[in-house]
């Protein structure tokens, strides 16, 4: 009687796992590999393009929001050095016309004081004013301080802000007029209302959290707009404003913190030339970044939905194609054919479709086959054909 032949596969070594996975063969011969290797690139490259989209955004939005803060100091600062430069030449005006009007002339004397009561009274910002030519003073409206120093030289001076005694905010500018040589200098002194200076920034738009300051260049705050009662007058010079940006340029836009309010803020600012004053401008960060959050938000969950389905349908592809790896790999059947007492024995090795146990015995009875399920396989056996 022959025995039925066996094929048997040879076997394979054991390697690194790292090595099969760097193995050209090997992923030539897994296309699930292949294809779940490409999910996870896809993902990546997803979140890399949402990462670089949200940063794209957001240098935008820096450099409009530097922009914006830039053009809106530039504009504030020439119109306060306007409004200074008028204050400043009326001062002189009127000096040079107390100087030209006779010491003995009453009449001129009145005519003097009309024509600066005058400016007192039209002049919108201007409430005071003061002057003192060789020791003959003249003065238009409201009372304010003693005139100014002589010693400080010759340059626009501001005082500190201050209540009157109807407790409205005001400031002393004031200057010194030199006069010919040998004649003495002139003081002249004008008393600002702040609250006309806050009525003019009212008028600017400014974004949520924006505030307008106008500081002395030794830190001193004149004025805010919005109005804040308790830094007003208040030194700044410990500021970075005032330690680090300043004394480093003139004109510059950085970002910082505000201690004052406990919260991020853009600042611009300009020192005026020829005057002692800082015009600064700054914005909140979170209003000025709103935009760029919300631009963020979408752009992020655009980009986390593409890897995550990239991952998904990477994975699931990857599974299918590794079914039908295992499905091929299975080894074929083998059949093996061999006679015993006047019976026929049909062995089928390895995965055999079949249909459920009791069908194929039916079936198999119908055709006088006898049909064995073992460990080993499945047996059929008919009877030997007696030879004729």
């Amino acid at each position: 009687m022959a025995e039925p032949t066996t094929l048997r596969t040879a076997g394979v070594s054991q390697r690194s796992s790292l090595l099969r996975s760097l193995d050209p063969v090997t992923w030539a011969g897994r296309p699930s590999r292949i294809v779940a290797a490409l999910g996870v690139a896809l993902a990546v490259l997803a979140a890399a393009l949402g990462a670089a989209a949200v940063w794209h955004l957001h240098h935008v939005a820096v450099r409009e929001a530097t922009t914006t803060i830039a053009n809106l100091k530039d504009v504030l600062a020439d119109d306060v050095a306007r409004l200074f430069d008028f204050v400043d030449r009326g001062l002189r005006r009127s000096v040079e016309e107390m100087r030209a009007t006779p010491p003995d002339d009453a009449d001129a004397a009145r005519a003097l004081r009309a024509r600066l009561l005058g400016r007192v009274e039209t002049g919108g910002a201007l409430k005071g004013l003061r002057i003192d030519a060789g020791g003959r003073v003249a003065t238009a409206g409201l009372p304010f301080l003693a005139p100014a120093d002589p010693e400080a030289g010759t340059r626009l001076r501001f005082g500190a802000p201050f209540r009157d005694e109807a407790g409205r905010w005001r400031l002393v500018i004031s200057r010194t007029v030199e006069a010919a040589p040998g004649a003495p200098a002139a003081q002249a002194a004008a008393l600002i209302d702040l609250e006309f200076l806050q009525g003019f920034f009212r008028d600017i738009q400014l974004r949520s959290g924006g505030a307008v300051s106008i500081f002395r260049d030794d830190g001193v705050r004149l004025i805010r707009w919005p109005h804040h009662e308790a830094t007003t007058g208040q030194s700044f010079a410990d500021s970075s404003l005032f330690r680090i940006h300043l004394p480093d340029s003139p004109d510059k836009v950085y970002w910082d913190h505000d201690n004052t309010f406990d919260i991020a803020r853009i600042f611009a600012y300009r020192r005026l030339p020829g005057m002692p004053i800082v015009v600064g401008v700054s914005m909140r960060e979170d209003g000025v970044m709103a935009g760029w959050r919300h631009q963020a938000w979408i752009v992020g969950s655009i980009a986390a939905a593409l890897a995550l389905a990239a991952l998904v349908i990477g994975r699931l592809l990857a599974a299918q194609l590794a079914h039908r790896e295992r499905a091929g790999a299975r080894p074929a059947a083998s059949l093996s054919l061999t006679e015993e007492a006047g019976e026929l024995h049909l062995h089928l090795h390895g995965d055999v479709a079949v249909p459920g146990p009791d069908a194929a015995r039916a079936l198999a009875a119908r055709h006088g086959v006898r049909l064995e399920a073992g460990a080993d396989g499945l047996r059929l056996s008919v009877k030997a054909p007696t030879p004729p």
